[in-house]
């Protein structure tokens, strides 16, 4: 609305200044111009102002719910989040705890989004310089890093999902076993690509969730590849 309003100052402008140069010369044209160029500019001044201001609440109001959702006071500390995942995992599976499962799940995830809060400005400055690939180059190196961790932690949040999938199916709590399986099957990547299906959690969890509703007849997808 706005930017088409200020199209329409800049058009009765021109055709104001037309006819007041038709009908009183150069110098009644020359005022009209400014006149409307001058209020043309006002409104721009006014409206960043406007929008500027609006951009700063959204901000303030964003970054307020983004506390309240993480609810947390201290960042994690991503060494700490390994070594509990690669010792909770190490357990078998009936010695891993649902509470510290849960709060494992909550952690990892927790980590991955706050990366994703850099990766995602690294993807956006990325797409817009697509006519650029001298950018792009710099670019690519410093995102496929802060990708990796972030994956590393969005593995083991999918592979506490994966382990509670199993605790509920043993536990004959089969609904909840599902959407546990649900959830680390999609939220895994879709293709395998190079693994070996018993190694891709989307198709490890495909199976459990096919095997509760009877439908072990179909064929899973593995990769195109």
């Amino acid at each position: 609305m706005f930017r088409n309003h200020s199209f329409l100052m800049i058009t009765d402008s021109i055709r104001k200044a037309t006819y007041f140069h038709t009908k009183f010369g150069s110098e009644q044209c020359f005022r009209i111009v400014v006149v409307h160029l001058f209020s043309f500019f006002t409104l721009i001044g006014g409206g960043v102002m406007a929008q500027d201001t609006e951009d700063l609440l959204a901000v303030e109001e964003n970054r307020q719910k983004t506390l309240e959702n993480f609810d947390i006071t201290e960042m994690p500390d991503l060494d700490r989040i390994r070594s509990a995942a690669s010792n909770l995992f190490a357990l078998p599976i009936e010695q891993q705890n649902v509470e510290d499962l849960t709060n494992l799940s909550i952690e990892a995830n927790r980590a991955a989004n706050l990366i994703g809060y850099i990766s995602e400005e690294y993807n956006d400055e990325y797409r817009e310089n697509y006519r650029y690939e001298f950018i792009q180059e710099k670019l690519a190196k410093p995102y496929d890093g802060y990708i990796k961790i972030s994956n590393e932690f969005i593995a083991i949040r999918n592979q506490v999902y994966f382990n509670l999938g199993i605790k509920f199916r043993n536990l004959g709590e089969t609904v909840k076993s599902f959407l546990y399986f649900n959830d680390a099957f999609r939220l895994s990547r879709f293709d395998c690509g190079a693994k070996k299906p018993d190694d891709c959690m989307r198709w490890k969890a495909e199976q459990e969730m096919k095997e509760l509703l009877g439908m072990e007849q179909i064929n899973s997808y593995v990769s195109w590849q």
